[in-house]
């Protein structure tokens, strides 16, 4: 074999793997898949480390969030920690203190308690109105995912990504009633210090506007 044919042959081996694996499974079963993993969530205490900003116009800070999941009768509070000593706090069903300006957006006060409080993608569905009659296949990064909610490249519709391989939830989407579109991005949940049971990274943008970029830097059991 010359050396075009050897690496025209090697680049469609290197492509196989994808298109091979890259099939549509029914709704319903990646909604069970997906909460069965998210199972493993529930109870989990987290701090995270990172940047945030309060409006889409504001500089970023460092911010640093503790969530606790399981706590209280819907599943969640945080603690935030800013610059300057800056302190605040929210919990579930909603209660707020301190410099407000500092929490998590409202949607992701809603999307996290779900997942991981409840270990419900169906309470994330049916809050958004994701549509499971519409479906496809996504690569986010590296991950191929079922996309729950949307056809290929339509971003424009409420939507949830699941990891075709093993079920973890990549990426929530939809808009806002007052600006554009939110998109939290989950990744990296292999590994200390969760071992898959929480994301290493969460990353949310609004109409495309970076607003918290945050690392795991603990988990444990919530006491």
């Amino acid at each position: 074999m010359d050396r075009r044919a050897f690496l025209t042959a090697a680049a469609a081996a290197a492509s196989f793997p994808l298109t091979a694996r890259a099939w549509l499974l029914p709704a319903p079963h990646v909604v069970r898949r997906a909460e069965r993993r998210l199972a493993r969530s529930t109870g989990l205490q987290v701090g995270l480390g990172g940047v945030a900003r309060a409006t889409a116009d504001a500089e970023l800070v460092p911010v640093s969030d503790r969530w606790v999941f399981g706590a209280g009768a819907t599943g969640a509070r945080v603690d935030v920690t800013g610059p300057d000593g800056r302190t605040s706090f929210w919990q579930a069903p909603g209660t707020a203190s301190g410099d407000v300006a500092l929490l998590p957006v409202e949607a992701t006060r809603r999307v996290l308690p779900a997942l991981f409080g409840q270990g419900s993608l169906r309470a994330v569905i049916d809050g958004l109105g994701v549509d499971l009659r519409v479906q496809s296949l996504g690569l986010l990064g590296d991950r191929v995912a079922h996309v729950l909610g949307a056809e290929p490249r339509g971003l424009d519709r409420p939507q949830v990504w699941v990891d075709q391989d093993d079920y973890a939830v990549l990426r929530v989407r939809f808009r806002l009633q007052q600006g554009g579109f939110y998109d939290l991005q989950l990744s990296g949940w292999e590994g200390p210090p969760a071992d898959g049971a929480f994301p290493q990274r969460l990353v949310t943008t609004i109409g495309g506007r970076l607003r918290r970029r945050l690392h795991l830097d603990r988990a444990q059991r919530a006491g």
